[in-house]
């Protein structure tokens, strides 16, 4: 790791440069690194749960902002866009219904082949013509 001292052009950044290098901040210092290598990580149910969530919560956002009467609705918050505000009242929507249903047990069946999955989200505080947006993909958990 190289760690940049006194270079105006590269205090402050951070990312990667064409999934070769990556610049972090630590301690006020930018560290110059090799793009980390992710394609070994054994994700936990949990966290593939999660992303899953994730993944569903993008799809709704990416629905309000499709509908300008949806998206106008969205946008009331201040220094929030409208795309960011219905991700994050999908997940805590979606964490309170959790958390309600936490007294029934749920199973996690993942297999290596692709799944097709459809999910039905609920528009959260909005009235639509049918209340219900339904999503269909196919969706293959990391191997």
């Amino acid at each position: 790791m190289a760690v940049q001292r006194d270079n105006i052009v590269m205090h402050g950044t951070s990312g990667s440069f064409s999934r070769l290098i990556t610049f972090k901040q630590y301690n006020g210092k930018t560290v110059v690194a090799h793009y980390p290598d992710m394609s070994k990580v054994v994700y936990t149910k949990a966290q593939i749960a999660e992303r899953f969530r994730f993944k569903l919560a993008v799809a709704y956002a990416r629905s309000v902002i499709a509908d300008p009467v949806k998206k106008k609705a969205y946008s009331g918050k201040k220094h929030v866009s409208a795309y960011h505000a219905a991700i994050a009242e999908y997940i805590n929507a979606s964490k309170a219904e959790e958390k309600a249903k936490s007294n029934t047990p749920v199973e996690n069946k993942l297999s290596s082949a692709p799944t097709k999955i459809q999910a039905t989200i609920t528009t959260p505080g909005l009235a639509t013509a049918s209340g219900i947006h339904a999503l269909s993909f196919t969706d293959q958990p990391p191997s």
